[in-house]
């Protein structure tokens, strides 16, 4: 029961009064009552009254009443509210102290709290941060416009091979920001890019060509009520390029315009949105546009166990339209998509998720008098589910669907495909070691109209993992494996596969004090499989060493090296791979602000096949069965702060890359050394002060005795601001 009594805006009481029967709960409290501290109350009285004019905090008297302590009587306190149940009266978790009530008067030069519709007195001025907004107030009105921007010029250039390349680019792009308040309606934000480029290029063989680039560009977006249940996102772009050169010029004009609605009702789970994009490209030749429609829709929703869909449904739904023509090429294309998904988690051990997706594409062209049509349907639709049928037992069951149509049609020619495949696959874990599976399969494959294909296909596989071996600080470590396969079909296509494998490893990490580790790893592998080809057996060996060290405080390194050779024999032919790779790096810190690194790496490797080792290159057949070696090293200096300058930074890169295989002539054995080297040095000098920013940049390449070089130089200066103009 709640009474208010109000005068004027000077005065008010509030009487409430609660009945709380006592409630016995099983769950403990987080915190329990102090010994001797009263028990909970099971009837409340609270009596306040509020003065509006005074600084002091509104007084309040609280009386609770309850069953007495033995030989006790009812309680009162002065404070801002009750005591919270469940919580003891001294401790750490004690509530604060309240705050007396100041009985003098309020006086008239006080400030107040001014409460909705009311005014303040002439003559009385609010302190800073005592007076409150009133929220039933609406101003229109535009905050502050957040502003940002930056300008670059840069200049490149480059020579080699005889020829010589000069770029110029300036760039300008700005972009501001603000939302409009009522108290809070819209966001919005625009950007404005303007660029312009000159470029020459220069040969030996008399070719002389200049050109000039320029483009602008500006957008504008708006955010209507972001934060409600039906936001508005509106976005426009518009520009134009031009590009000319031997006095022949092409101008370029674009614009985008995108809205995008979304909608969210006030109960439930359903989520509607839509979206209009449409793009288009002119030039003096022709016209092309795109413009598209997209909606898409979600939802979810638990049934009770009792229903027939129980458990937790999700589904998601989206649509689009896109249409496009082009004047140049006379084309019209349209596309048209939809997708429905859905996702059911029945329970925790059950879950089922489905989607059906449908596109058609249709394309009309013109070719002189005759009009060319073509057409693709595709119906997809895929379905899988995850199940533990036994709680207490590893049994795991997974499968699912497929159903893939497709149409074509042509100049009237039509062509279709139509593929329903369904599959199931049980996975039985018997303990950590030993694991066996089993699934089926069966399908439809063939055309709407044509002969179709019965296929039907079983398999299983079991294997067996053994525990870790611990043998004078290595770790041994092996498994075997197994497994059949039937498929059949019923165009007569029957084959029977089996396959079998083992393979067994063997590491050890040494550790070296605390600065320096070398793990070493051997592995070994056995395998043998049939086919309708016929059996392959195949045998890999593999084995990897690391070393790494921290020498000191500054200087660290580390080596690998990892070599392989694996062997296959098949009824088809034989394959030998082997190869062997080396990688090693360091870094020193001469200084806080001076760093050096450094890598390697040399890879060797060689292929061998018994049908397929020569190529044929204009006419002349190679035997590529010789190795090809590849090598590379790279080394880079950082000097942040250079000459003791702040913000003037250094960076220096040099790498280096040879390859080369011995290929020669087929049936000949003289080796054709094919050797190819590539050399890059990078210097890259950058400074900031303040906003304005400088950086230089001198790149050299050798790469097979072709040499060039570049240099690069940019400045740029960025602007930010706020401008606080009023609307």
């Amino acid at each position: 029961m709640r009474a208010a009594i109000r005068s004027g805006d000077q005065f008010s009481l509030q009487l409430s009064l609660l009945l709380t029967p006592p409630v016995r709960s099983k769950t403990p409290p987080r915190k329990r009552v102090a010994a001797g501290a009263r028990p909970e109350p099971s009837l409340r009285l609270t009596l306040s009254q509020n003065l509006s004019l005074s600084r002091a905090m509104p007084g309040s008297v609280t009386v609770v009443a309850g069953a007495p302590a033995a030989g006790g009587q009812g309680t009162a306190r002065v404070g801002r509210d009750p005591q919270p149940r469940g919580t003891t009266t001294d401790g750490p978790d004690a509530p604060e102290q309240p705050i007396p009530f100041d009985p003098r008067p309020a006086s008239a030069s006080a400030p107040r709290r001014p409460t909705a519709g009311s005014a303040t007195p002439a003559g009385v001025q609010n302190a800073p941060g005592d007076s409150l907004p009133d929220i039933g107030e609406t101003r229109w009105g535009m905050a502050p416009i957040r502003w940002a921007g930056n300008t670059v010029s840069s200049l490149n250039s480059t020579q080699g091979q005889g020829t010589n390349f000069l770029n110029d680019i300036n760039t300008v792009a700005l972009q501001a920001s603000s939302f409009v308040v009522a108290p809070y309606v819209a966001q919005w934000n625009g950007s404005f890019n303007y660029n312009l480029g000159k470029s020459t290029y220069s040969s030996t063989a008399g070719q002389n060509v200049k050109g000039v680039s320029s483009g602008l560009s500006y957008s504008l977006g708006a955010d209507v009520l972001p934060l409600s249940r039906y936001p508005l996102s509106v976005n426009f772009t518009q520009g134009s390029s031009e590009t000319r050169a031997f006095d022949v010029g092409q101008e370029t004009r674009f614009n985008n315009i995108s809205v995008r609605q979304q909608y969210r009702p006030e109960e439930g789970r359903e989520r509607y949105g839509a979206s209009f994009n449409r793009n288009s490209f002119s030039t003096a030749t022709g016209t092309s546009s795109t413009t598209s429609l997209l909606g898409d829709f979600s939802t979810g929703a638990e049934f009770d166990f009792d229903h027939l869909l129980e458990g937790r449904h999700a589904l998601n739904a989206n649509f689009g339209l896109t249409s496009s023509a082009a004047d140049l090429s006379a084309e019209n294309y349209r596309r048209l998509t939809g997708k429905v998904s859905h996702g059911w988690w029945v329970h925790e051990d059950l879950s089922i998720n489905s989607a059906l997706e449908y596109t058609r594409n249709q394309t009309t062209s013109a070719q002189g008098n005759v009009s060319i049509e073509n057409a693709a349907n595709l119906l997809l639709g895929t379905t899988s589910f995850t199940w533990r049928p036994y709680e207490d037992q590893p049994l795991t069951l997974t499968g699912g669907g497929n159903l893939i149509h497709t149409q074509v049609t042509s100049n009237g020619a039509k062509s279709s495909l139509l593929n329903v495949v369904g599959n199931v696959t049980g996975t039985y874990r018997f303990n950590n070691n030993l694991s066996a599976s089993g699934g089926a399969s069966a399908g439809i494959l063939g055309t709407s109209e044509g002969p179709r294909a019965f296929i039907n296909s079983q398999s299983a596989a079991v294997s067996y993992t053994g525990n870790p071996l611990q043998l004078m600080g290595f770790n041994y470590g092996w498994g075997v494996g197994g497994g059949a396969s039937r498929t059949a079909s019923s165009a007569g296509q029957n084959f029977v596969g089996t396959s079998v494998s083992a393979n067994h490893s063997l590491g050890r990490n040494f550790i070296f004090g605390e600065s320096q580790a070398v793990n070493f790893s051997a592995n070994q592998g056995l395998s043998r499989s049939t086919s309708e080809q016929g059996p392959t057996v195949t045998m890999s060996n593999s084995a990897a060493a690391s070393w790494s060290s921290t020498l000191s405080a500054a200087l660290r390194g580390n080596l690998s090296v990892t070599v392989s050779d694996s062997i296959s024999n098949a009824s088809t032919g034989n394959h030998h791979f082997q190869s062997a790779n080396l990688t090693g790096g360091g870094a020193y810190q001469f200084t806080r602000h001076a760093s050096l690194t450094a890598n390697a790496g040399l890879n060797w490797s060689r292929s061998i096949a018994s049908v397929s080792n020569v190529e044929t290159i204009n006419g002349v057949t190679f035997d590529n069965s010789a190795p090809t070696t590849m090598g590379t090293f790279t080394i880079g200096y950082t000097h942040r702060n250079l000459f003791s300058f702040p913000l003037l930074n250094y960076t220096g890169n040099l790498m280096y890359v040879n390859s080369f295989s011995n290929q020669r002539l087929q049936g000949s054995l003289a080796e054709a050394l094919n050797s190819q080297q590539s050399v890059s040095m990078q210097h890259l000098l950058d400074y900031r002060l303040g906003k304005l920013a400088f950086s230089l940049r001198l790149t050299t390449i050798d790469q097979a005795g072709r040499k060039s070089a570049s240099i690069f130089g940019a400045v740029s200066r960025d602007f930010d601001g706020i401008f606080n103009g009023r609307w």
